[in-house]
């Protein structure tokens, strides 16, 4: 029975769940023993090393965050699922050693989040393998074609290796990619643009249905889906006593570069304390301040250095990395640099390759906005006034006020919360409700003795690809068998951009799509000219409409380009639009002209949930809220610059200038990032539980 509760304008939905069979703590701890002694964890040897020692040292704590699901939403672990984790960060593919440097002070971040989404994952009750080399993962080929893995979780690496095997097709829906910084869509498709010009082959060559199939490290990127980590809480922490020690954030000696003069002002303070596992590496970048340095420590041993000191100490780099919040979770403050000018991949080389534009105005943002003083502290470290009088403050604290904080999204219930909600909620597959599937399909000469009926045939990799032929009436047919609600038509035409690009040389050919009724008659068309393109979306005009044909027309059917169809689907609703978060947490939100949905929704203590766009990125509810002396439904064109492209993410809203309404057309386009300086964007908006910014608002039964 659903009860539907107003509060704070927002509605929230529960449905009671079905009695599940409750699994004690032994359970869950038996059941990442196994994993981990299982012949599959065993047979990666070295590789897993790190992350086998940070499961085990956190095992009692994801039995309680199993029994913290458990008793709120016992339905999220009632449809376990089949697992590949390919960590390709692991593998021989990768450019630098995560595995052998682990325990030498290498980069952990990474590691952190794979680790903590394993564990997570066995401890829910779900089956995973584990492969990190390229040869394991072509062992489980026919698995993969055969859908056997209900989702794939790898990372930028991995996946590279997964487009270049072609497995990426019967992949696309299912993968889950682990990705720190996030990934925005005006940026994948401005730099698409930029291959289709010079070749070169960036994020854009990854087609996935979805960007909320990118999992961040922090919750920075509403686009994407936030994974996160979990920050170590020991319960003795806030009961050890403290030293008035600091402890420096960062594990290699070049990060302390020009930090000495910030150091020599802090130690005036605090005894510094350092964990550089080269000492005659660093002391060239410190000759003459005193300190501490312990070399590197194993988890629990730093665990113990933070429990008891007073003071973390970022110096603008790493960027926001896990150790930040586990300090905080040992008890620490935490003293962040403040970046006078904000940094982000236009002005700052480490962003330089990443595929997003957000700016970052501290070290660690998530810790600077939602945590905040008298916890952590943000300023620029150039200013000694401004740190000398945050380290008075500090000082002046009693060893009763330095108390373990984790914020709950980053505890391990919070975690496995809302990895459980994206497992059973997400879905991003939308074969099963194709209507044209192995239904009749007709059309003239095709080439290599292929069948029409092969656009229209069960196969979720798409690469059984009718090519029509040049002639004088160029088309392709497919009979619905009776008159069908036709909401969407989609059509693939490759695999993916590489085989588009570099296997096909292919271009695309301008085309028109006919809905005919029984006696074949026109009840809907539009025209197709975009000549770079390996997807066609079509949400029909005030749909659905009663069709039972679906007709594509080339328009110049003489000329000498061929006419590829790999995969048309025909829907009675939009396929892509998720059903989670449910829309009645939607709220609308009018921004400002140039603002973000992200700034917009912020500004009104919400998130911007993209999921939501479609019910917006309509021309009849635009007008409801805005003078329209015009309207328009904006396209991706071939030609269009990266600035046109950044443009056309700020849809749908309504441009001030021309008093003009504009809906996008663009699925993957409609993003929460983008933003227009004469655009007022129209946000999707929703609240979110506390200290969970992923999740809606839920009503505990």
């Amino acid at each position: 029975v659903a009860v539907v509760v107003t509060r704070a304008n927002v509605q929230l939905r529960s449905t009671k769940p079905p009695s599940l069979a409750p699994v004690g703590p032994d359970v869950v701890a038996e059941r990442i023993a196994r994993f981990v002694a299982s012949s599959n964890f065993r047979a990666q040897g070295h590789k897993l090393a790190w992350i086998k020692t940070r499961i085990l040292s956190m095992n009692d704590t994801w039995a309680t965050a199993y029994e913290y699901v458990q008793s709120r939403r016992p339905i999220l672990l009632s449809a376990p699922k089949k697992i590949l984790a390919y960590p390709g960060l692991l593998t021989e593919n990768s450019p630098y050693d995560f595995a052998g440097l682990a325990f030498k002070g290498g980069y952990l971040g990474e590691l952190v989040q794979w680790s903590d989404l394993l564990a997570a994952l066995v401890s829910l009750g779900h089956e995973v393998v584990v492969e990190t080399s390229q040869a394991k993962l072509l062992s489980h080929t026919s698995r993969i074609k055969s859908r056997y893995f209900d989702l794939v979780y790898s990372d930028y690496i991995g996946l590279t290796v997964i487009r270049a095997k072609l497995l990426l097709p019967f992949l696309k829906c299912r993968m889950r990619l682990l990705d720190s910084f996030g990934t925005e869509p005006r940026v994948v498709f401005s730099t698409r643009t930029r291959q289709l010009k010079s070749g070169v082959h960036l994020y854009s060559k990854f087609d996935l249905e979805s960007f909320k199939q990118y999992l961040t490290l922090y919750p920075h990127s509403p686009d994407n889906s936030f994974l996160g980590h979990v920050g170590r809480l020991e319960n003795h922490f806030g009961s050890m006593t403290r030293s008035n020690q600091a402890v420096v954030y960062g594990k290699e000696a070049r990060f302390f570069t020009g930090m000495e003069p910030l150091l020599k002002t802090i130690s005036k303070f605090f005894t510094i304390h350092t964990t550089v596992a080269d000492d005659q590496s660093l002391r060239k970048y410190l000759p003459d301040l005193n300190y501490i340095n312990h070399g590197l420590l194993p988890a629990d041993n730093l665990s113990s250095l933070l429990a008891s000191s007073k003071l973390y100490i970022g110096m603008g780099f790493p960027y926001e990395g896990p150790g930040p919040v586990e300090a905080l979770a040992a008890g620490c403050n935490i003293l962040l640099g403040h970046f006078k000018k904000p940094r982000n991949s236009q002005n700052t080389p480490f962003f330089s390759s990443k595929p997003t534009r957000r700016y970052l105005h501290s070290q660690h943002p998530y810790l600077t906005d939602f945590v905040g003083e008298p916890l952590v502290y943000t300023e620029q470290l150039e200013n000694r006034r401004a740190i000398k009088s945050v380290l008075e403050k500090i000082m002046r604290k009693e060893d009763k006020d330095f108390q373990p904080h984790t914020q709950h999204e980053f505890t391990a219930a919070g975690f496995a919360e809302r990895l459980a909600s994206y497992v059973y909620h997400q879905n991003f597959c939308t074969e099963d409700s194709n209507i044209a599937l192995d239904k009749p399909a007709t059309s003239t000469i095709t080439a290599d003795n292929h069948k029409a009926s092969e656009a229209v045939a069960m196969d979720v990799s798409h690469t059984k690809c009718v090519w029509l032929q040049p002639c004088d009436d160029v088309w392709w047919q497919v009979d619905l068998c009776t008159i069908e609600p036709v909401d969407t038509v989609v059509i693939d035409f490759a695999p993916d951009w590489h085989v588009l690009l570099k296997m096909w040389g292919s271009i695309l050919p301008p085309f028109r799509v006919l809905l005919l009724d029984a006696a074949k008659m026109v009840v809907a068309s539009t025209e197709y000219r975009r000549r770079h393109a390996i997807r066609f979306e079509w949400q029909v005009e005030n749909g659905p409409v009663l069709a039972q044909y679906v007709k594509l027309v080339k328009l110049n059917p003489k000329e000498s380009t061929h006419f590829i169809l790999c995969n048309v689907g025909v829907y009675r609703s939009a396929p892509f639009r998720s059903s989670w978060p449910e829309v009645e947490h939607m709220k609308k939100v009018v921004s400002k002209p140039g603002q973000s949905c992200v700034d917009a929704c912020m500004s009104t203590n919400m998130v911007c949930e993209p999921t939501y766009f479609p019910e917006l990125n309509k021309l009849p509810v635009l007008k409801e809220l805005f003078n329209c002396t015009s309207r328009v439904a904006r396209r991706l064109d071939d030609g269009l610059s990266e600035v046109e492209i950044f443009d056309l993410a700020a849809y749908p809203g309504y441009d001030a200038v021309k008093q003009q309404c504009a809906t996008n057309l663009e699925r993957l386009l409609l993003d929460c990032s983008g933003s227009s300086s004469n655009v007022i964007r129209l946000c999707p908006c929703r609240s979110y539980q506390t200290q969970q910014v992923a999740l809606p608002p839920f009503k505990l039964h």
